[in-house]
């Protein structure tokens, strides 16, 4: 038997006390906080470190100290949270039991937290369906634009027409042009049209304009000064007047036939003109002065019949391919036009006063632009008349462009979807991930809990023995039975069904005093 007890630093036992016996059975009695809870949870937990400088002698290691106190019921007896009136008995029953419900608070913890993962993620792919709908209601517009009315591009759209997911999914899947493309519909439609039906025919191209006049505008006649014979008698005074030009003009006003009496002169309309001054004026015209007239004469007739041989812009008109570049071909027409007729009018001016130098314009330049345009023009009806020799591959060209153009213009649409997709995308994944967790959190917590339920202690025999040791105490009113594997009922003597009911403090001192005898 216990003969000695030793406690030191421990609670109310700040230096060494000793409690010694020779007795079997002794009471231990005091107020509140005087130590006796410590001494008995000394005798119940001999080796936890706070007891370390403890001791206890007259038993070895052969005798089991047996303690009840309030530690022990707080250790043996769990009395379930859910189920009122349901409890356990047994120190590992306890643990068991205590760590089943901490199982079963933490699964109910993160089923709710599973609800709520469940109900965001429905949220999330309800949210991106619908944006997903939005925007295929949207593209779908290409279907009815292009499917109906005058049907010329329909045909872009075969594979694709029955369904809004087909069309989504194929425009999705079109990388957007780094550039908006140069062609429209209407161009499109124009194209297809041209190699189609009645247009299905060839052009002719157009002739370059040719303009063989040009050598003229280079020639030093028109710089040059040209002036009747120096050595006439009246030379000096036309030189000195400055006025060949106006004299010249003059002469056909002149007499036609020799007369002895002077002639009234056209300019001052006095009896100056003699025939030795009108010889005089006729001489200093020589054949020089002439020749160089009749040169320029003949430079203004060719000038001009060459500038009557330019095609008019109908001529260009009447292609179908002139309109793409009709505005170009205008400009570069009428700047060309414009510096012939300005030559033109320059040589006529030359006639008129050969003797003021001149330089006329070169059209060069303006005839290269302008042949370039009809170039252009020739080239897009050679395209044309290759085109009908290879239908297929012209509305295969036409139908990439189609697309690009679709895409072009459907891509702030495109965009915005393929944002908020990669947005929910990234959203749902996390929220799978967390549910995941969740789902692993749940099962490892389940299979704590089936570990922890095979551990328990079998009550079978503990329910007999309180229930005799109930009526050798002489209550009669209450016993307990099984509830489940391991989990007493107390039954009061009333209607079983009506068991959920917290026990009463006595009742929970008897029954676990019954139990640790």
């Amino acid at each position: 038997m216990i003969t000695k007890i030793n406690l030191n630093k421990i609670t109310s036992f700040k230096n060494q006390t000793v409690l010694e016996t020779d007795k079997k059975v002794n009471l231990i009695y005091g107020l509140n906080g005087t130590g006796k809870s410590t001494l008995s949870d000394f005798l119940y937990k001999q080796q936890e470190d706070c007891f370390k400088d403890c001791s206890i002698e007259g038993i070895d290691n052969n005798h089991e100290v047996l303690v009840y106190n309030q530690t022990f019921i707080q250790e043996t007896f769990f009395e379930s949270e859910i189920l009122k009136g349901i409890f356990t008995l047994s120190k590992g029953n306890k643990e068991a039991e205590t760590k089943i419900a901490n199982c079963l608070k933490e699964i109910t913890k993160l089923e709710s937290e599973k609800e709520i993962k469940i109900k965001e993620l429905e949220t999330e792919k309800s949210s991106i369906n619908q944006k997903s709908e939005t925007a295929k209601n949207t593209v779908w517009k290409i279907k009815t634009d292009y499917s109906g009315g005058d049907r010329v591009l329909e045909f872009c759209l075969d594979g694709y027409k029955g369904a809004k997911d087909t069309l989504f999914n194929h425009i999705i899947s079109l990388i957007k042009p780094t550039t908006k493309p140069t062609e429209s519909i209407d161009d499109l439609k124009t194209d297809l049209q041209s190699i189609s039906g009645e247009n299905a025919q060839k052009y002719s191209e157009l002739s370059l304009i040719t303009f063989s006049s040009q050598s003229i505008e280079t020639e030093n006649l028109f710089s040059k000064q040209i002036v009747g014979n120096e050595s006439s008698t009246v030379s000096q005074l036309i030189k000195e007047l400055g006025n060949s030009d106006w004299v010249k003009t003059g002469l056909q006003y002149l007499p036609k036939e020799q007369s002895q009496e002077n002639a009234t002169c056209p300019f001052c309309q006095e009896k100056t003109i003699s025939n030795i001054l009108v010889e005089s004026i006729k001489n200093y015209f020589d054949a020089s002065y002439e020749a160089d007239i009749n040169s320029l004469k003949s430079f203004l007739e060719k000038y001009s019949q060459t500038i009557q041989a330019v095609p008019t812009k109908s001529l260009f008109e009447a292609n179908p391919k002139f309109e793409i570049h009709k505005k170009d071909f205008e400009i570069k027409y009428n700047a060309f036009i414009k510096v012939i007729d300005s030559n033109q009018k320059l040589i006529e001016d030359k006639i008129k006063t050969p003797s003021v130098p001149l330089t006329l314009n070169s059209s060069i330049k303006e005839l290269e632009e302008l042949n370039e345009i009809i170039q252009k023009i020739n080239t897009l009806v050679s395209e044309h008349n290759k085109n009908i020799d290879q239908k297929e591959n012209v509305k295969s060209n036409i139908k990439n462009t189609f697309w690009k153009i679709m895409r072009w213009e459907y891509d702030q649409t495109i965009t915005s979807f393929n944002s908020d997709k990669a947005t929910s995308i990234s959203k749902i994944g996390t929220l799978e991930v967390a549910l995941n967790e969740n789902e692993s959190k749940i099962a490892a917590q389940n299979t704590i809990a089936s570990q922890q339920q095979k551990q328990t202690v079998n009550i079978e025999e503990a329910i007999t023995n309180i229930n005799n040791g109930l009526v050798d105490l002489g209550i009669t009113d209450f016993e307990i039975k099984k509830h489940s594997e391991n989990l007493y009922k107390i039954i009061r003597g009333e209607n079983q069904e009506k068991v959920f009911r917290s026990l009463s403090e006595g009742e929970k001192m008897i029954i676990s005093f019954l139990y640790f005898i």
